[in-house]
């Protein structure tokens, strides 16, 4: 799981933190835990940074930290909550990338709960649902959901160039 803020351990190193899941939850000798360590980070392009600590890293360093130890154990699925919080636009682009490449590569089921419309539009999601309030309000494949939810009509979204869309469906005007 990739979470918000990270939730790395502020007094363990980089390389502390990817490898936590492998000290809790496997029997693997010192030397394999490292090596899948160093293959993770240099999988997400951190190779360098074994040693240093959360707090002498950027926000995007710590989600890729975060994400090489979400992959540490080969999961089958990978749950991320809010994975661009806190990020500029191209480190969230960068982001993005980086979970639907590692997504693809070791065909991983991930499922990402976001508010980054600009994240959800990219083309790069096969299924996706929006809802709101725990009731569905529409599903899609690559583009932007069917209106058929007056809360997901009226929803707009900043489209990547800046301007104003309204969610990819016809909106009603008053007295039309």
């Amino acid at each position: 799981m990739i979470f918000q803020g990270g939730a790395l351990l502020d007094s363990s190193t980089v390389e502390e933190n990817v490898k936590l899941p492998l000290d809790l939850f496997t029997s693997q000798s010192e030397k394999e835990k490292m090596e899948r360590v160093d293959f993770c980070l240099q999988r997400v392009r951190l190779e360098d940074a074994n040693h240093l600590y959360p707090a002498e890293l950027s926000g995007g360093m710590i989600k890729r930290v975060a994400i090489a130890r979400a992959i540490v154990l080969n999961p089958r699925y990978l749950f991320c909550d809010e994975p661009n919080s806190g990020l500029d636009p191209q480190t969230s682009i960068v982001i993005d990338n980086l979970i639907h490449e590692i997504t693809r590569e070791y065909n991983i089921t991930t499922i990402i709960n976001t508010h980054d419309m600009n994240s959800v539009m990219r083309d790069r999601r096969e299924n996706c649902i929006h809802s709101r309030r725990s009731q569905v309000v529409g599903g899609y494949q690559g583009r932007y959901p069917a209106c058929r939810q007056p809360g997901t009509q009226r929803f707009r979204i900043r489209l990547g160039d800046g301007q104003k869309g309204q969610a990819g469906c016809k909106s009603r005007q008053p007295g039309s």
